[in-house]
């Protein structure tokens, strides 16, 4: 590209915005989208979460046109990659609005530190990512030399060496972002040992730990090698924090709303093409982007019971221990007069049954039923708590929770048949049982006529032990 520095910042950014449209124009809403903020405390240039990218003037003088076309694609992929929910989602909060993720990382210097390593891995993966985009478009527009694309590609020049790549770091390229963060909280694990003596290195690992040690103060100084705004996930910059101009951009969804837009350009542009016409990275965000919101376990299970309880209540019986408000109404208690029964709404019983087999960790299953009998509790119910391995272990109508931690006996191998024999001896029959289990063992052939619902809850995908009753599945725990 022509480089002419004497011309406006705005001038150049715009300029810069405009060739990724004309180069990338599926992308062309989220490269919109960028609300550019002169902020001289931002050093060079960097996206918020909220999608406003703030520049330093002096910075984007000195970059040619080439560089700032790279800087302002890089900035981009970060959003379109969607790399603050991911880093929440890594780290535990992906059911936290994205502005409370931040204030908890700020708090917590264990989650600063891994959201340093999210921002380099977020850096790798969104550089490789460019960089395959950049080739595909070239391929691309070289099979058609009288578009106007294909002259603007043939002026930017490639990416400008020094930005952060996997090879820097000895890592397999065309991974995750989660990849890549996990390699460095090992890799970052590993230098803890060999200082604390608890392990030796050899002479390449510590040599590899201290280069990425000096690379560090290296890779503050320009976008896309390690240091950005939170657009990158992991944590806040300090010229973000200290602006006065911290709720400039878009809020959550209205950034939803844009990249849902975008995946579905990305789609169309595929189906007319065909496959390969787009990079596959995009073609698969693009999928994940236009696929069914995820809802949370507990509130399938919760959506799951609440039809049983509404009939349960409402199936009211008759009874002459209190008195109905309507005797008076009548006469009162005279011999001639009839005696009206009162009315009692019917209290719906759920049985929680653990899969206390050896395949099922303890720890994880008590984490789950807790979650469970929270949502049981919830609705009103009485619960029986049941342990069953290949035989049923406990057996107990509970009035108190904390009874379950020393019931959940068993190890042994899984047989989920037991466990329903058991139940429909038991007085009273539970009209709703919730399997909690991994799904690996033999069930009853169909569902048993005594119980009006019965929800297995698997914390496998894999394994559906029968073609009867409702399935939630527990993803969040893998």
């Amino acid at each position: 590209m022509n480089d002419d520095k004497t011309k406006d910042v705005h001038i150049r950014l715009a300029i810069a915005r405009r060739t990724n449209c004309q180069l990338f124009e599926m992308l062309s809403d989220v490269f919109r989208s960028l609300v550019p903020l002169e902020d001289n405390k931002c050093e060079t240039m960097g996206v918020t979460y909220r999608n406003a990218l703030h520049y330093n003037r002096g910075f984007v003088q000195e970059c040619s046109d080439g560089e700032l076309f790279w800087v302002f694609l890089h900035e981009a992929m970060h959003i379109f990659l969607q790399h603050p929910k991911r880093f929440a989602k890594a780290i535990g909060m992906g059911r936290y609005p994205l502005s409370e993720v931040y204030k908890r990382v700020e708090k917590s210097p264990a989650l600063q530190y891994k959201a340093r390593l999210w921002n380099w891995a977020a850096d790798l993966a969104a550089n490789q990512k460019i960089e395959q985009m950049f080739n595909h478009m070239r391929m691309r527009y070289y099979a058609m030399p009288r578009s106007p694309q294909y002259k603007v590609s043939q002026m930017i020049e490639p990416m400008p060496g020094g930005y952060l790549m996997p090879k820097l770091f000895g890592f397999a390229s065309g991974q995750t972002t989660e990849v890549y963060f996990k390699w460095f909280l090992k890799r970052q694990q590993k230098k803890q040992d060999i200082v604390s003596g608890q392990t030796r290195g050899n002479e390449n690992e510590s040599q590899s730990l201290s280069e990425l040690e000096e690379l560090q103060d290296k890779m503050d100084k320009m976008p896309g090698r390690g240091s950005s705004g939170s657009s990158a996930g992991g944590i806040r910059a300090e010229w973000e924090k200290n602006s006065d101009k911290q709720e400039a951009g878009l809020d959550e969804t209205h950034i939803e709303q844009v990249l849902k837009q975008t995946a579905k350009k990305i789609k169309m542009y595929e189906q007319v093409h065909g496959a390969g016409s787009v990079p596959g990275f995009l073609s698969e965000a693009s999928d994940e982007l236009l696929a069914p919101p995820i809802v949370h376990w507990t509130t399938q299970l919760q959506n799951n019971l609440e039809s049983t309880v509404k009939w349960k209540r409402g199936n009211t019986h008759s009874h002459y221990g209190k008195a109905n408000r309507r005797q008076m109404s009548i006469g009162g208690f005279k011999d001639s007069i009839p005696i009206l029964p009162s009315k009692r709404a019917g209290v719906p019983i759920i049985a929680l049954v653990g899969d206390t087999s050896a395949s099922m960790s303890r720890a994880e299953l008590q984490d789950i039923m807790a979650t469970a009998q929270g949502v049981v509790k919830a609705t009103g119910a009485e619960l029986i708590f049941c342990a069953c391995d290949t035989k049923v272990n406990e057996l107990k109508l509970l009035n108190d929770w904390t009874e379950a931690a020393g019931l959940m006996t068993g190890r042994g191998g899984t047989d989920f048949r037991p466990a329903f024999v058991a139940l429909e001896k038991h007085d009273p029959q539970p009209d709703v049982v919730i399997f909690v289990t991994d799904g690996f063992g033999p069930a009853p052939h169909e569902q048993p006529e005594w119980c009006n619902e019965v929800i297995w809850v698997l914390v496998e995908t894999s394994a559906k032990p029968t073609e009867w009753g409702e399935y939630v599945y527990i993803e969040e725990l893998k």
